[in-house]
């Protein structure tokens, strides 16, 4: 029997605050804001608004939180594999595309 491999269409990602799930494709879709520099990007929980952070790079995401000191820094909780996941730092945000789906996250101003 073979595994389905892991894509934004079934892997979850847990809330920092209220540890409600989050469909990956569905955190992209309600992504606000990015930092392209550091291919950091924030979506709102669907279930208690708090706002959460996801480290980005082709092939994986990083859920995590942000930290400012002694400079901004992401710290990882968690990583998830998507293979075929691509991401690109662009002027105006990050480019993300995997499977037939894309998505422009602008960057913050």
């Amino acid at each position: 029997m073979s595994q389905i491999p892991n894509s934004v269409l079934n892997q979850y990602l847990g809330c920092t605050d209220c540890m409600g799930s989050t469909l990956v494709s569905d955190a992209l879709d309600i992504a606000f804001k990015s930092w392209p520099q550091q291919m950091w990007i924030a979506y709102r929980c669907p279930t208690c608004d708090t706002v959460n952070h996801i480290a980005l790079k082709s092939n994986s995401i990083t859920q995590g939180y942000l930290d400012g000191a002694p400079g901004p820094c992401h710290i990882p909780t968690r990583t998830i594999d998507i293979p075929k996941l691509t991401v690109a730092s662009k002027s105006d945000g990050i480019g993300i595309k995997t499977l037939n789906l894309s998505w422009n996250i602008p960057a913050t101003p």
